[in-house]
């Protein structure tokens, strides 16, 4: 199988994985939500900036209780040597 094809399925299979524990997260154990981001993390979310896993965690507890339904979303790899060795994802939302 071409290796592009296999990093494009991972990729794929990789943001469904996460899209769907970020949110189960968010919509029903808000208390462990830092767990997902980086000490350095930064969420911006209408507009607010909040930075930090546990500032971020804060933010989102205050908000009103949620239910997502992620209808699609989009991923791709990011292929050639433009970074280290590393397996490395971004990923954006847009709901």
């Amino acid at each position: 199988m071409d290796q592009t094809k296999v990093k494009i399925d991972q990729a794929c299979r990789i943001a469904e994985e996460f899209t769907k524990l970020y949110y189960d997260t968010v919509d029903k154990r808000r208390h462990v939500l830092h767990k997902l981001y980086l000490d350095t993390g930064l969420l911006a979310w209408n507009g607010n900036g909040v930075t930090g896993s546990e500032n971020i965690q804060k933010f989102i507890i205050d908000l009103p209780p949620s239910d997502h339904s992620v209808i699609t979303l989009d991923a791709q790899p990011i292929l050639g040597n433009v970074l280290t060795s590393l397996l490395h994802y971004l990923i954006i939302w847009r709901l």
